[in-house]
């Protein structure tokens, strides 16, 4: 959501329904990313647990813009990406 907002170079107000749709359909594309084993939630799911504030179709064209405004690009890494790669490796231990 982050990334998004800063790609839109427009420091323009957002009213909340917008910014809350936002960060749905980030959480909603995060599940989607990371779920490798189960089922993630649907649009329908999100839209159930909302009671219908938040629509599948607008989750959906909001994920669209995001993923067109990010050009795709997710993987994001962090510092703790690399701790985490450098324990696998054997560089640094869990205790260090």
């Amino acid at each position: 959501m982050d990334s998004y907002f800063s790609q839109k170079n427009s420091f323009t107000e957002i009213n909340k329904h917008l910014f809350e749709t936002c960060m749905l359909t980030a959480l909603f594309i995060s599940a989607k990313y990371y779920e490798k084993d189960s089922r993630g939630p649907t649009a329908k799911d999100i839209e159930m647990i909302s009671q219908s504030k938040y629509r599948s179709k607008e989750i959906i064209s909001m994920e669209s813009q995001m993923l067109r405004a990010l050009n795709w690009d997710l993987m994001i890494k962090t510092p703790a990406d690399y701790v985490d790669l450098f324990i696998n490796q054997g560089v640094l231990f869990s205790n260090d």
